[in-house]
């Protein structure tokens, strides 16, 4: 065995021992990181069978929305009502005014809400908030439709608007102007 072979015979055994002690070193650390997240699954809301159900979230507060029938409600049939899901209870959305089904998409940190309702004439976005009225969210110029998926803490809304060219990415101002 020549010279750089007795080097390299040595660095190996240096670095099986090394790997030996560093094994059992990241073993504990990745446990100890896994152990560390826990999770809590909390039961929010039962919703009805036989009607598409759709459930998003959570933001920062643990906050939850959607949109479907709550079972519990007056009534799990009609049109399917936008839907926040909070520790304890869930609120139904009505969305815009005059619609038959309305989904809640995004929720922001400070209660904001952004989702679609059916309106009479097409689908349109909107943001609002569980205690105050929603407010349309026009789409694109010559396009007519519209739905919203996010919010930020801003007021500023994303999602897409729709025509006879196709689906468009949009963002709305705090004051619902959009732009493509």
């Amino acid at each position: 065995m020549n010279s750089h072979q007795r080097c390299f015979a040595g660095a190996c055994s240096h670095l099986k021992l090394v790997g030996w002690l560093l094994a059992p070193a990241l073993a504990l650390v990745f446990s100890v990181n896994a152990a560390a997240q826990t999770y809590q699954a909390v039961e929010l809301s039962t919703l009805a069978q036989g009607n598409a159900a759709i459930v998003r979230g959570p933001n920062g507060a643990g906050v939850g929305v959607g949109g479907g029938h709550v079972v519990d409600a007056r009534s799990a049939s009609g049109p399917r009502h936008g839907l926040l899901f909070e520790r304890g209870a869930t609120l139904q959305i009505t969305g815009l005014p005059g619609s038959d089904d309305t989904v809640v998409f995004g929720i922001n940190d400070v209660g904001g809400l952004a989702g679609s309702s059916n309106t009479a004439t097409a689908v349109r976005g909107f943001v609002g908030a569980a205690a105050g009225a929603t407010r349309e969210l026009p789409p694109l110029s010559g396009d007519t439709a519209s739905a919203a998926f996010a919010l930020n803490n801003l007021g500023q809304a994303v999602g897409f608007s729709s025509g006879a060219s196709g689906q468009r990415a949009v963002k709305w101002d705090a004051s619902g102007v959009p732009t493509a």
